[in-house]
């Protein structure tokens, strides 16, 4: 059983023809497949054949999503989603919303807090740019709390420091 990475994600969907197939595929648990298919063709039951290692290289992890919640602003056509991957964060498929034309991909964050790291990728000018922490780092803000560090366990792990920022409490020593 993989450990499982928390993420969130937002885009602006650029082609408005494609929302009810998008909505339609998103009712089912299906972003990837959706906007980064594997292209193996499909089963006799009409589902896509899936491969692991083709799943690694388009998507950066091995399943779609899963545990996903999502919104939509009809204003400016923009998807936000929470969302489970396996191991770590799908790299690979904000890379190709990069060269996706029916999408703009803005920004998204992740946390795998069994292997203790962190991190946002960003939209620079059609690059993306992703800022990683380990628990052990100094991490901003508003990405503390866009991931919920506060809300992460029972026990505090983390606290703030003078900016606001969030640093690992360190275990106190018990021997005397």
């Amino acid at each position: 059983m993989p450990n499982w990475c928390y993420n969130t994600l937002e885009f602006r969907l650029l082609n408005v023809d494609i929302y009810d197939l998008l909505k339609a595929s998103l009712d089912k648990e299906v972003l990837f497949q959706f906007l980064c298919p594997l292209d193996l063709g499909y089963e006799e039951d009409g589902k896509p054949k899936w491969d692991h290692d083709v799943a690694l290289t388009k998507w950066g992890t091995k399943w779609d999503v899963s545990s996903m919640q999502y919104s939509y602003m009809v204003t400016d056509n923009t998807f936000s989603f929470s969302f489970d991957t396996a191991w770590g964060p799908p790299t690979a498929f904000y890379q190709s919303l990069m060269d996706n034309d029916d999408v703009d991909f803005i920004r998204a964050t992740y946390s795998e807090g069994g292997m203790e790291f962190l991190g946002q990728y960003t939209n620079d000018c059609g690059t993306i740019v992703n800022d990683q922490y380990d628990w052990d780092d100094v991490i901003p803000e508003e990405l503390g709390e866009e991931v919920g560090l506060d809300d992460y366990s029972d026990e505090p792990v983390f606290e703030r420091n003078g900016d606001g920022d969030y640093v690992r409490i360190q275990e106190k020593d018990e021997t005397v």
